[in-house]
């Protein structure tokens, strides 16, 4: 196999980086040296390796690996190459009459048959096929190390998908996805299904306004004082970020109905008063900024949605669907800071939640009107607009 030399060198020709440090843990110590290259713990080694090197990092371990699994077969080949070498030149020197050319010498009756009828002594008969079954059983090793080689290699990688796919998602699905993996690390369940989920909307009024009028750094400062704060409270309430863009953000609840409804309107009014003290904070460096919300509720289409263009394809977890449209809608139609919820929401929180200003809104590819509430009260609204 490759001495630690050899393989620092290898890396190095093919990334132009020196990985002596990776290969030495794989082989300098001999106590270990089994355990580090064992197939099985890929998943294991691998994630450490990839936090200390990064993903080239984890390659060369991988490379390491697969370099030391194919100088371990090619030894296996050769004895294989080297037992059947040794049947057949024992045939060749010892048979008392030529074998015909069309013959092959195999483990079946036909050719046991053919070699005890060219006069080849019984002993000689046996010493060929002990040979050749040794030749089989080595092939037969060969065979299982491939297959046992790929079955793990698959699994592991399966599992070092998972944990991209995961730490891809994390900052958007904290505790959903990894929940899912955490479930089936090998092979998660991430298609879509029918869940009741409650869906938040969150607007910056006026982005447009701002941006035009502030730096590119003024504003990356903005929206990560506000939205790093926003994102910790919907943490806090078990809720998942499916989507951040520049001026605002889509949050999924799931649960049972009325605590899914009960979360997100909490974390919604939780949104709004650290949005005005944040606005209080920076009131001597920036004009303060309105953030409308917008909270529907009931089953939408949950899980893993996959875009696919030529550019190439991302996926993002999302909740889909006519529920999660008409959030939006709602969203849109606040002003002015408020935070307005829709029918099935006011419902589930009704006498826990104070809600206000029940009005009927025609929304676009909306055939009928929807009764909208506001979780504040109108005078509160138009005051702190004022301001």
């Amino acid at each position: 196999m490759p001495t630690i030399k050899q393989h620092t060198e290898i890396s190095h020709k093919r990334t132009g980086k020196d990985y002596r440090e990776l290969h030495e843990w794989m082989d300098a110590n001999p106590r270990k040296k089994e355990e580090r290259h064992d197939i099985g713990r890929i998943y294991e080694h691998g994630k450490t390796i990839e936090q200390k090197y990064g993903p080239e990092g984890l390659q060369e371990y991988l490379q390491h690996i697969r370099d030391d699994f194919l100088a371990r077969f090619n030894i296996v080949r050769e004895v294989i190459d080297k037992a059947l070498s040794e049947a057949l030149a024992y045939l060749v020197a010892r048979p008392k009459t030529k074998a015909k050319k069309d013959k092959s010498h195999r483990l079946e009756e036909s050719n046991i048959e053919f070699l005890r009828g060219t006069g080849v002594s019984p002993d000689d008969v046996a010493y060929c096929l002990k040979l050749a079954e040794k030749a089989l059983e080595m092939a037969e090793l060969a065979s299982n190390i491939i297959k046992n080689a790929r079955s793990h290699w698959e699994v592991a990688q399966e599992k070092l998908t998972a944990e991209r796919i995961l730490q891809h998602l994390r900052p958007f699905a904290p505790s959903t996805v990894q929940k899912i993996v955490d479930e089936d690390p090998e092979t998660p369940s991430l298609e879509k299904r029918d869940v009741d989920v409650s869906v938040l909307f969150l607007d910056v009024a006026g982005y447009t306004r701002i941006s035009e009028t502030l730096t590119r750094e003024e504003i990356t400062f903005i929206i990560e004082a506000y939205f790093s704060r926003f994102l910790d409270i919907i943490y806090s309430h078990d809720g998942d970020i499916n989507e951040t863009a520049g001026d605002g953000l889509m949050a999924i609840f799931q649960g049972p109905p009325d605590k899914n409804a009960l979360s997100a309107v909490t974390a919604a009014l939780e949104i709004r008063a650290k949005s005005l003290q944040i606005n209080k904070e920076l009131e001597n460096r920036i004009q303060p900024i309105e953030i409308n919300m917008g909270i529907n509720s009931g089953v939408a289409s949950v899980g893993i949605t996959r875009f696919k263009s030529d550019a190439g394809s991302r996926m993002t977890f999302s909740a889909t669907g006519p529920v999660t449209n008409l959030a939006a809608r709602i969203a849109a139609a606040a002003k002015k800071g408020d935070v307005l919820v829709g029918p099935d929401t006011a419902d589930r929180v009704k006498g826990k939640i104070k809600i206000y200003d029940g009005r009927l809104i025609k929304f676009k590819n909306v055939s009928n009107k929807v009764k909208i509430f506001s979780l504040l009260e109108k005078s509160n609204t138009d005051k702190e607009s004022k301001k």
